[in-house]
């Protein structure tokens, strides 16, 4: 007898048996694949789709022929189905190797019965292997195609969620709870926002790789999954719990850790998810003044920019106050520098002149003519603030647009 024909006899003896074959097989991959029973929840689906791709495998065989687009179609939508019911497709590629061994290990069985020699069963072997590979490989690829859907369905659901949820539009509880039990999500804990940008309007390539490396440093102390959106050219990040969080982000944003130069703002803790638009819209606007102000590579928390967004909330209020006050100045440098630096030494002369290079009576005669031309007077202390504010006003209406 032919290696072939041995191999033709084996098949056929075990398509007269496939009922037990199948059995056999169904048991191999069901208490073999650890966690597999866990995954799948379905014996008797997992019997279906083994009975096929035996018959199919069995039939080639038989009949030397190859696998038909019909057969090759079970096994696209035995990968688009596990794709969408979550199994892990390593899990998925062991279950099928373990079937294959088991087709195998019986085919040998049959094959020796048969009465063949060593060289056909090798033969038949590879047979069996050749038809399975094209069975496992349509199905790989469809898994894989259908998991880059699922996760481009997901990355957009998610992120419109957070816009919908910055914006302050309501969120129906239907589509909380799908979020809830698709990302494991508990839309109860607190949540706080952070909003991040890249300083030099990068692409979109940029900002992919600054949403994940701030994600990932985020796990190291959040440890349900963070909800990520866009908000025009700033990534939105949704941060579970109450956890500080400042402190692994200003790290993130080192250099030694982040090669582009990204500014965060972050918002105050709400007491759930759906109430977390006043949050987003608080790191935006702390954003907003880290950026005005050319900070880079740190966190700025809305409450420590209070009096900036103060002064920048009315822009025709603030370039008002600007005008009256610090116009007279614009055009006296040297005055402007002197008063700048004469604050921030606490109205301490001798100190200004130190930081000037200046005599200690030049210091005296500049703040009298600041005084004269601006009408108020350092010593007063409403003046004072009036002259700190409008300094300020004009150093960020001067920033940024």
């Amino acid at each position: 007898m032919s290696a072939a024909d041995a191999t033709v006899r084996a098949a056929e003896a075990m398509l007269n048996d496939l009922g037990p074959l199948i059995e056999h097989v169904t048991a191999r991959v069901w208490n073999g694949v650890p966690g597999y029973r866990s995954v799948l929840m379905d014996a008797s689906d997992l019997r279906s789709y083994i009975s096929s791709n035996l018959l199919t495998v069995l039939s080639c065989v038989t009949q030397s022929r190859e696998v038909t687009e019909a057969e090759l179609d079970r096994a696209r939508h035995l990968g688009d189905s596990r794709a969408l019911q979550g199994v892990p497709l390593d899990a998925l590629i062991q279950s099928f190797r373990t079937a294959e061994r088991a087709t195998l290990d019986r085919f040998c069985e049959f094959y020796a019965a048969a009465g063949g020699d060593v060289s056909g069963q090798r033969e038949g072997m590879h047979r069996i292997s050749a038809v399975l590979d094209q069975i496992e490989g349509r199905l790989v690829e469809a898994y894989r195609d259908t998991s880059r859907r699922l996760a481009l369905h997901y990355d957009s659901a998610v992120g419109d969620l957070v816009t919908q949820i910055a914006l302050g539009q309501g969120v129906a509880s239907e589509d909380l709870d799908r979020l809830a039990a698709l990302l494991n999500v508990d839309t109860t804990a607190p949540y706080r926002a952070a909003a991040a940008r890249v300083a030099h309007d990068p692409d979109p390539g940029v900002l992919g790789q600054v949403r994940h490396h701030v994600t990932s440093r985020l796990r190291e102390v959040v440890h349900s999954p963070v909800l990520t959106g866009t908000w025009g050219d700033a990534l939105l990040f949704l941060i579970p719990g109450d956890a500080p969080v400042t402190g692994v982000l200003n790290r993130a944003l080192a250099p030694a850790h982040c090669r582009y130069e990204v500014v965060v703002g972050i918002g105050e803790t709400t007491p759930r998810l759906i109430d977390a638009g006043p949050s987003c819209r608080q790191a935006l606007d702390a954003l907003d003044i880290a950026l005005r102000t050319g900070r880079s590579r740190q966190v700025v928390a809305y409450d420590d920019v209070l009096l900036e967004l103060l002064l920048t909330r009315d822009r025709t209020l603030t370039a008002r106050l600007t005008q009256r006050i610090v116009a007279p100045l614009l055009e006296q440098p040297i005055l402007m520098q002197t008063l700048r630096t004469y604050l921030d030494s606490d109205l301490s002369g001798p100190e200004t002149a130190r930081l000037l290079s200046v005599h200690q009576n030049t210091i005296a005669y500049r703040v009298r003519r600041i005084r004269d031309l601006t009408g108020h007077d350092l010593r007063r202390l409403d003046d004072l603030l009036l002259l700190r504010l409008a300094l300020r006003a004009h150093d960020l209406l001067a920033l940024r647009p």
